[in-house]
């Protein structure tokens, strides 16, 4: 009896599987940088085609100020979504398109989810708002300090709600439980996933503009690779 021969399969990271409430994968971030830049450069023509798309359609959108709550929600779920499809190995153009095909659960989520996003962001910023109020240097000094630590070890966290809220169709607050109770333990690494992707955003504008569209991709794309060592394979409802 003949072995199948292994050559030919594709190769893949080894991915352990998540349900969206449950515990996560570790995050390897050099594996997830090693992905994103790979595929980066795999798939360069056609991520900077979906980029520049979806960046006209989103500024066309926004400038209709309606199109901001109809339309810019469900271009950022196909950009997402097409992400995920890069590091799996199957993008396509019209993924920029697939949240239209769900057009008002897609809207509803990504809208709350924004919202949400948003608020968890502002309570960072309370000591500051506080000290500011109170014309107290020491407190917006601490508020600084106070904000710059939630940025870098809550915000990287509850970041992965987008990816739960699409790849695993969850609702918005299920979603930021999921990337919540995924990434416990791992504070440290999504902070060090943040800090790089800053630091290619920094090293892209060194280069004008030239180096910051590549790097953008490099950063997007390392986190959706860090996703997937969260949350195992592409769910069969993708």
């Amino acid at each position: 009896h003949a072995m199948p021969d292994a050559s030919y399969a594709p190769p893949q990271a080894p991915l352990r599987s998540a349900r969206a409430d449950g515990p996560g994968g570790t995050i390897d971030v050099g594996t997830a940088f090693r992905e994103g830049w790979d595929a980066t450069w795999s798939n360069f023509g056609l991520i900077l085609g979906v980029g520049v798309v979806g960046f006209v359609l989103m500024t066309l959108s926004i400038v209709t100020v309606v199109g901001i709550f109809l339309l810019v929600p469900v271009l950022a779920w196909g950009l997402f979504r097409f992400n995920l499809n890069v590091i799996d190995g199957r993008p396509e153009f019209n993924d920029l398109f697939s949240g239209f095909a769900d057009y008002g659960r897609v809207v509803g989520t990504m809208l709350v989810l924004f919202l949400l996003v948003v608020l968890i962001g502002a309570l960072g910023q309370i000591v500051s708002a506080v000290g500011s109020a109170a014309h107290s240097p020491v407190l917006q000094g601490v508020g600084i300090l106070v904000n710059v630590a939630w940025s870098f070890t809550v915000m990287p966290r509850i970041g992965f709600a987008w990816y739960y809220a699409i790849d695993r169709e969850a609702g918005p607050t299920e979603a930021l439980q999921a990337a919540w109770q995924a990434t416990s333990g791992q504070t440290f690494t999504c902070f060090v996933l943040a800090l790089l992707s800053s630091a290619l955003m920094v090293m892209g504008l060194l280069f004008l503009l030239i180096g910051v569209v590549p790097a953008l991709m490099v950063a997007y794309l390392m986190h959706a690779a860090a996703y997937r060592q969260l949350a195992g394979p592409q769910s069969a409802a993708a």
